[in-house]
Parts: C-alpha cells; structure tokens; sequence
C-alpha cells in the first residue's frame, strides 16, 4: 500500500510557473494518492486565478489557501498545518518534477524506514539564451559562492549521504507537525527548519537518484542576484544568532574581504607593510577568482565568461559580507533583527 502525500507549495505572484509546476504535479507517475496544497500570500497578478482553475478541474486534488503572511515560511506552514498526507513534500512554485520524483521519494522512505527526511538537489532551466543567467549558475554552482555560502549542493554529491539540510524534502508527517517553520525567516528558512530537525535527533537522507528542475529568479538581473545575496548574508547572521552552533568560518569570509578592501589601504598609510599585506591578499583573490573564471571559460569555449565571471564573483561576495554586516549592525544597535523580507524563493 502506498502512503498518501501532500505537496506544499507557497506561492506570491507567481503567474508565469504556478501552471506549469502544478502540472508537473499532475503528471507524477506515483501509484499511490497524493494531494497538491498551494499557499498563496496575497498575489497581486493572476496566480490565484490560475490556481483556481485547476481546482475546478481536479477538486480532489488541488487546494488553495490564504497566506496572510506574505512569505515563504508562513506559507509553507499553513500548507502543513492543512496536509492530510501520510508524507508531506515542500516544493517551490518556479520548479518542476521529474515524473519519478515522489515515487523515488516515497521508495526511500520505505527502504530506510529509521529516516525522517529525504531531499535532493536540482537543475537550473531557462539558461538556454542568456549569457549572464548561465554565469551566474556557473559562479553559484561553485563552492566559492553558492555551493559554499548557500549550502548548496548543486550536484556536488553523488551519493547518498545523511546530511544536516538539504532541499525539495519529503518528511513524516509527525516530524514536520512537530517542528514548525519560523516565520522570522523568509530567506534560510529550510536550513534553519532542518537544523533544528538536525538538533532534535532527527535523520535526513540527501540522494542523488533524482532532481528537481528549478527557476532561478534572483539570477534574471544583476540587481536581483545581489539583492538575494544581501538577504543570504542577513540571514546566514541570523542563523548564526539562533543557532551558535551552526557557525562556519566560510560565512564570515566575505565581510572579512570587505574589511580587508576597505582598512587595509587606509592602514598602509601608517605602515608600508600593511600595503605589501594589501597588494597580495588582493592579487591572490584575483588569482583565485580568475581560476575559477577560467575553467568555465574553457569549458562553455566563451572567452565572455572570463569577464563576466569575476564580475559575478566580486558582486556575491560584497552583497553577502554587507548583509551579514548589517545583520550585526541592526541586531547590536537596534536590538532586533528579524524580518528579513517578502522574497519567496
């Protein structure tokens, strides 16, 4: 017998993807019944009236419900609290499925019945045609942005392994009742949701085996992809406020180079050492960033990635350090630091 699953999708204006994700939904190849719950936090454009027209089509199966908050946690949160599944999947409204993927699921969950947990990666689509946008899936790809400062995967393992976050899960029902999203976070969310699973003893399983396809909005503009980043740094200093034991050195990095681009040149002018300290670290950033750039460039054979790389490189790594900054500033001066936004992911 198969268990019966409820996917939870949060959704706030998200007319050009609610359609095409519900029906990739839709087409799943699972035996078992499932349901699709979309949170919407008061769209402006016509999500809702798409949503509504695929209730009409399958009312058995498609639900709607309000977000008066707005974000992704509170969504995700009331589409839980209204799931009847015996497994509740969290997707993302500018993603797709694979028509294996809640079976694969499903399969483990059953395989490793001592599991709470299992999720995966995914791949990005839309690329095809824009240069910037497949930089910049390249750059964030990479442990020297994304892969390191997001706890993003992307591919980089391909085996199955037991982790402490990991995304488009899949999770018992009494574990994700138990443990609630914390509406302060509307960037992070799913890391500090799974940490404090983590904490509780609680096991999560990453595989390989199938991936789900994935929108990146924040990489349509230069303006959006650092403005996400900013969040990232925000939150990543509100995670660490939480949860002190979640500190990595890798999150402080880039407001350390801030700080290294920013003192040092004042500092050479008391002491000609602190110019030479100066001139190699930043040579050697450089050096690294340039590296990087150019295995890209010699893999998609586009000498433009050598240029545009270090460009996406330096903006992540000033976005993240700022808001990891101003995370300190505003929580140490103005004594709080919580709502981090409306972005839904």
């Amino acid at each position: 017998m198969y268990p019966f699953v409820s996917v939870v999708i949060p959704t706030r204006n998200e007319e050009k993807f609610v359609g095409e994700t519900t029906e990739s939904i839709l087409e799943q190849g699972y035996t078992g019944e499932y349901e699709i719950i979309l949170a919407d936090g008061r769209s402006t454009d016509k999500t809702v009236e798409i949503i509504k027209e695929y209730i009409e089509k399958y009312p058995n199966k498609v639900r709607l419900y309000d977000n008066p908050g707005m974000n992704s946690s509170t969504g995700r949160q009331v589409g839980i609290d209204h799931a009847k599944g015996d497994y509740i999947l969290i997707f993302l409204c500018h993603s797709l499925m694979p028509k294996n993927y809640i079976s694969t699921l499903v399969d483990y969950m059953k395989k490793y019945p001592d599991i709470d947990c299992v999720g995966t990666d995914y791949i990005g689509f839309g690329y095809e045609n824009n240069l910037f946008r497949k930089a910049v899936d390249k750059v964030t790809s990479s442990f020297l942005a994304g892969a390191g400062l997001l706890s993003n995967r992307r591919g980089k393992i391909d085996k199955e392994k037991f982790v402490t976050s990991t995304a488009f899960c899949l999770y018992t029902k009494d574990v994700i009742k138990e443990i609630k999203f914390d509406p302060n976070f509307v960037f992070g969310q799913e890391f500090e949701f799974n940490y404090r699973l983590k904490k509780l003893g609680k096991r999560m399983l990453y595989t390989p085996k199938v991936k789900a396809y994935k929108y990146d909005r924040w990489s349509e503009t230069p303006s959006k992809l650092f403005k996400t980043f900013f969040m990232a740094g925000y939150a990543r200093m509100l995670i660490t406020k939480k949860h002190p034991s979640s500190f990595r050195i890798i999150h402080t990095i880039p407001t350390s180079f801030i700080f290294f681009i920013t003192i040092m040149p004042l500092l050479s002018l008391l002491n000609s050492n602190f110019l030479i300290i100066y001139v190699v670290g930043l040579l050697s950033y450089i050096a690294t960033v340039l590296s990087f750039s150019l295995k890209f460039t010699i893999d998609e054979k586009n000498l433009k990635y050598l240029l545009l790389c270090p460009i996406i490189y330096l903006g992540i790594h000033v976005s993240f350090g700022l808001g990891y900054i101003f995370g300190i500033f505003k929580n140490r001066f103005l004594g709080r630091a919580h709502d981090t936004g409306t972005i839904v992911k």
